[in-house]
C-alpha cells in the first residue's frame, strides 16, 4: 500500500501547507487569506479567477516455547502489574515535542463555559435573551475553533525511499489488523497457586485481565499530522506509532521512547475462552469448566460446560525508560510480522514540527 502524504491539514480556523520549501500556516476566509511560509508573510484576496496576492514584511522560514494455559476471569491469583511506568515519569527522549503535546493537553477549553453562560443569561432575560442567543452564537462558534487551535499540536513528516517503504508496510499491518482481528492490552497476570481455584476454572496455571484493544489509524488531538499513525487504545492509555518513535499517552500525559531503545519479542500463549470467541481464533483443545486432575470433567457439577482453549500470539513492547505494552493477537504470525517491523525502524527520519498555540 502506498504511503499517503497530505500537502495540508486544518485545526480550527488555520490551515497548515507542506511543500519541498518547508511549511507554512495560513487562515481566513473563502476570498482572503493571511499567512506565514518558507517565503514569509502575505495577504492572498480574490475569487472566481481575480486575486491579489502581496508579501509582507519577511520572517524567516518555519521550523522547518508453548505457553501455560491462561484464562481472563480472575479465579485466586496474585497479580502483577504489566503496564509500566505512567507516562509523566518517564523521561521523554526524542526532543520538544512531548513538551508541546503535554502542554497542549493541560490547556482548558472555554467555549463551553461560555456557551452555558451565555445561555442562562437569555433564559433569565426572555424575551430579549433572544438578541443575547443571536449574538452569542457566534463568538461561542469563533470560540470553539480557538480551543480546538490552541489545544493542537501540528507535526509534518517527510517521508521517501526506504523510511517511507517501512512505514507504509507498519501502517498497513495495523489497518489490516484493526479490521479482522481482535486484539486486546494485557494489564496483570498472575499464577494460580491455589488446587481448587485450578480445578474449578478450567485447570487453568495463569490468569490475566486484558481490555480490548481499539486500533485505529488517526491520533486525535492534540497531535495533528500529515500521515496515517498506527494507534492503540486501552481504556485511557494509547500507543502512537509515528515514523520516528513510540509515542505513549495516558490522558493527558505523554512520553515517548525512540525504536532503538524499544524492545518487541513475541511467544504463543495457551488462552481459556470463557467470551465470543474472536473471528480468526485458532482452537487447539478443549477444557472442562469444573475439571478433575487429570484432565476429565468433574461429574458433580450439572453445568459443566467445555471450553475452547484458543492459541494467541502475544507481542511484548519494552525499553528500560518503563515503557510495557503486552498485546495479545489472534495469529501468532501477526505478532511476529508486528515486532518485526518494530526492530527493523529506520534509525533517522526527517522531521518538522511547530505548535498551533505559538500562533495566539
Amino acid at each position: 500500500m502506498p504511503l499517503f502524504l497530505r500537502k495540508s491539514l486544518r485545526a480550527g480556523p488555520l490551515r497548515f501547507n507542506v511543500s519541498k520549501s518547508g511549511v507554512g500556516v495560513s487562515s481566513g476566509v473563502p476570498g482572503f487569506r493571511m499567512g506565514t511560509g518558507p517565503r514569509g508573510n502575505y495577504v492572498h484576496a480574490g475569487r472566481r479567477g481575480v486575486y491579489y496576492r502581496a508579501s509582507l514584511n519577511a520572517r524567516g522560514s518555519a521550523r522547518s516455547k508453548q505457553a501455560t494455559n491462561h484464562q481472563a476471569h480472575p479465579a485466586q491469583a496474585t497479580m502483577t502489574d504489566l503496564t509500566g511506568v505512567p507516562p509523566d515519569q518517564m523521561v521523554p527522549t526524542g526532543g520538544e515535542l512531548v513538551g508541546q503535546l503535554n502542554q497542549a493537553a493541560a490547556k482548558h477549553t472555554l467555549a463551553p463555559w461560555l456557551a452555558a453562560l451565555l445561555g442562562i443569561l437569555g433564559l433569565v432575560s426572555l424575551p430579549w435573551g433572544i438578541a443575547v442567543w443571536i449574538v452569542a452564537t457566534p463568538l461561542v462558534w469563533w470560540l470553539a475553533r480557538y480551543d480546538k487551535t490552541n489545544r493542537s499540536v501540528a507535526v509534518f513528516y517527510d517521508l521517501d525511499d526506504e523510511p517511507a517503504q517501512w512505514y507504509s508496510d507498519l501502517v498497513s499491518a495495523v489497518t489490516q489488523l484493526g479490521q479482522d482481528a481482535q486484539l486486546w492490552r494485557v494489564e496483570s497476570e498472575g499464577a494460580v497457586a491455589d488446587p481448587y481455584a485450578r480445578r474449578t476454572s478450567g485447570g487453568i496455571d495463569t490468569v490475566m485481565r486484558r481490555l480490548p484493544l481499539r486500533v485505529t489509524t488517526s491520533p486525535g488531538r492534540p497531535l495533528v499530522t500529515n500521515i496515517a499513525v498506527p494507534t492503540f487504545t486501552s481504556g485511557t492509555h494509547t500507543l502512537h506509532l509515528l515514523p520516528d518513535r513510540v509515542l505513549v499517552r495516558n490522558r493527558n500525559s505523554f512520553a515517548d521512547v525512540g525504536y532503538d531503545l524499544v524492545t518487541a519479542t513475541t511467544r504463543s500463549v495457551r488462552f481459556t475462552e470463557q467470551e465470543s470467541l474472536p473471528i480468526r481464533a485458532k482452537v487447539v483443545d478443549h477444557t472442562w469448566q469444573y475439571v478433575n486432575s487429570d484432565g476429565s470433567p468433574d461429574r458433580r457439577y450439572r453445568d459443566n460446560q467445555q471450553l475452547p482453549v484458543v492459541e494467541y500470539g502475544q507481542m511484548d513492547l519494552e525499553s528500560t525508560s518503563g515503557l510495557r505494552w503486552r498485546i495479545l493477537l489472534p495469529d501468532q504470525a501477526d505478532a511476529v510480522r508486528l515486532a518485526e517491523l518494530l526492530r527493523n525502524a529506520p534509525q533517522s527520519i526527517s522531521r518538522a514540527d511547530l505548535t498551533f498555540s505559538d500562533n495566539y
